[in-house]
């Protein structure tokens, strides 16, 4: 969806230049097959670090932004390691209906990957959620039971994605003032 929008700029913006215009789809291109879409598609296939909690110990660095954001990756290896819970397991439609109106919002939407944050691709997708919040409503991710007669354990709250959620967004003022 943005990466259409992009790619048809000049027909959405009358006003936009030539060079806008060939930006915008070169930055598209790069997300669908280029640079960015190998980046993004390593980075889910593969460990880029073997031993990062080690490699982070070994790091020693006097730089306060550094310093930051290596804590919060410290933090972090407790969303990323293996064995740790997916933000994804938690969506939950407390509203769920056979026919909407308005489909709500899911985590597929809202969590994504990008090169930049302040890339055209990501402005984008922001203003599609910011579009589609004001007709519909969001999943958010909660913690879920699923009761059946073979529950055995009663329901313990879990705040993982409430953590998640507040790690993510430090983590990402400190990335984008890096």
């Amino acid at each position: 969806m943005a990466r259409t929008y992009l790619e048809d700029y000049g027909h959405y913006d009358g006003e936009a230049t030539a060079r806008e215009i060939r930006s915008r789809a070169r930055l598209a291109k790069m997300y669908e097959k280029g640079k960015f879409h190998r980046l993004l598609e390593r980075m889910g296939k593969k460990e880029f670090c073997k031993d990062l909690e080690g490699e982070i110990q070994k790091y020693h660095t006097k730089k306060n932004n550094e310093k930051a954001l290596l804590k919060l990756i410290k933090e972090g290896l407790a969303y990323i390691s293996d064995g740790s819970p997916s933000i994804m397991q938690y969506a939950y439609d407390w509203s769920y209906e056979e026919s909407p109106d308005f489909e709500p919002v899911g985590l597929d939407i809202q969590i994504m990957l990008t090169w930049s944050t302040a890339d055209a691709m990501a402005e984008e997708m922001e203003a599609y959620i910011n579009s589609d919040y004001h007709e519909s409503y969001a999943i958010t991710p909660v913690t879920t039971l699923l009761l059946t007669p073979d529950t055995d354990t009663p329901f313990s709250m879990n705040d993982f994605p409430e953590r998640f959620s507040k790690w993510l967004g430090s983590f990402n003022l400190v990335a984008n003032n890096f």
